[in-house]
């Protein structure tokens, strides 16, 4: 229900109209929620077994590193002290494109899987539904890796945004739910 929040407004979905809906897209460090919203109502949801957990493993066993760095790789605070100043720390929006090569192609197998998993849940919502979906609404602490974001958008085709408060003001994705 509280996905419902994040889509759009509206009546409920009328029967043989393919009616507008939005996408919200909730990458946790376990799993990932798709929620299908239309006319204020959460028309479908599905939990994916893919999230940043996946992202931070394969990051790990391409590196042969521990948990712990993986997890500032991923997230753009990995100090290498070959490369980077120790006494200036560095954060970046996403560190998946410091990663070196290995790591990447390790975590693009995470992301693709995920890509094809949340495609066929809106390919399947949309035709069971009939609706549309328009938009797509990231959040979660996964969103955070900032590359998702084009990704989404690429591959499904349709403008991926931050969520928006009752107000109207944008929410950090990774803190919307």
């Amino acid at each position: 229900e509280i996905l419902g929040h994040f889509g759009s407004g509206g009546e409920p979905v009328p029967e043989g109209v393919a009616v507008p809906a939005v996408a919200v897209i909730d990458i946790g460090h376990a799993h990932t929620t798709v929620g299908i919203v239309a006319g204020d109502v959460v028309q479908h949801c599905r939990t994916i077994n893919v999230g940043g957990f996946a992202f931070t493993r394969s990051i790990q066993q391409a590196l042969g590193c521990d948990w712990a760095e993986a997890e500032a790789r991923k997230h753009g605070e990995f100090q290498d002290s070959e490369t980077t100043d120790p006494g200036r720390p560095r954060r970046a929006p996403s560190g998946y494109s410091q990663l070196p090569q290995a790591a990447r192609t390790a975590m693009d197998g995470a992301i693709g899987l995920l890509l094809a998993e949340v495609r066929s849940t809106l390919i399947k919502a949309e035709d069971s539904l009939n609706i549309d979906v328009i938009e797509v609404r990231l959040v979660g602490g996964g969103s955070r890796v900032s590359e998702l974001w084009d990704y989404l958008a690429s591959d499904l085709g349709v403008s991926v945004v931050r969520p928006q408060d009752a107000t109207g003001d944008s929410v950090p994705p990774a803190f919307a739910m």
